[in-house]
């Protein structure tokens, strides 16, 4: 089982070497896809992590540094399929199946409706459904298991719109916190007072030293850390700040970068 990064970066002007957002979970060949900056497709795929493989796509909100690389993921998806069939008609094309569990379905319909444009017709090889992303139990299937919470990055409209959350997957006796873009530590306590093994924090909002204190002074089960979503504090002067986090909590602090694989 590993962690992929595939960006880590929130959302500032464009940095080189550093993408937008964007994570998934590997287990048994199967990838549990979080997030989807710009770029992410060509991550995985420069990688040779097949983005077919994607059993689940979850996005934490509806910022473009969270799904600017929906059309492109999508659209590769597609790409692999005809290069794998060599683009001869008489080969039967497999059929890729994807859920995307989302806080607004809409952004991934008005995607789809962009890829099938030119085709005027969807695409029976690339089935996309659609799910709003609700508090709670989110799946439970194939040894994992996805359950969110609401956060207060976003407060959500009058019709439901524009909410944002946090996520906590279980599998292989491990528990993941992965934070989406949170305001405070506060809205992610549910979790972190129940520990887990992994924590994926993000820092575009936050200062990683003051967060590794906070979880210090609260006494945090938190096995080890795993920057990411980087601000300005990090893209400043990523070893000075490592060097801070390590004196507060040891060698379980790690910063994200993209390309990384964390075993677990």
């Amino acid at each position: 089982m590993k962690i992929h990064i595939w960006g880590c970066l929130s959302g500032t002007e464009p940095m080189p070497g550093k993408h937008h957002t964007s994570w998934a979970l590997e287990k048994d060949g199967i990838l549990w896809w979080f997030d989807a900056g710009e770029n992410c497709a060509r991550m995985a795929h420069l990688q040779h992590y097949d983005v077919r493989k994607i059993k689940k796509l979850f996005i934490s909100h509806s910022h473009g540094d969270h799904l600017g690389g929906l059309y492109n993921l999508f659209l590769t998806m597609r790409k692999l399929n005809s290069l794998d069939c060599n683009y001869d008609p008489a080969v039967r094309i497999p059929t890729v199946e994807v859920e995307a569990i989302v806080p607004d379905p809409e952004i991934v319909e008005m995607t789809k409706k962009l890829i099938y444009f030119l085709d005027e017709k969807p695409d029976p090889f690339l089935q996309i459904a659609v799910r709003k992303t609700q508090e709670g139990l989110l799946t439970d299937n194939d040894g994992v298991t996805v359950e969110c919470i609401r956060n207060n990055h976003i407060q959500p409209k009058p019709d439901g719109r524009g909410c944002s959350y946090s996520f906590r997957i279980k599998a292989e006796g491990k528990t993941i916190v992965a934070s989406g873009d949170v305001r405070g530590t506060a809205d992610l306590a549910p979790f972190l007072e129940e520990g887990c093994d992994l924590l994926l924090m993000e820092t575009g909002h936050h200062s990683a030293p003051k967060l590794c204190q906070e979880w210090k002074d609260k006494n945090y089960k938190i096995g080890k850390v795993l920057f990411m979503h980087h601000g300005r504090e990090i893209l400043r002067d990523q070893s000075e700040v490592a060097e801070r986090c390590a004196s507060i909590r040891g060698e379980a602090v790690m910063l994200a970068y993209d390309g990384m694989e964390l075993e677990l």
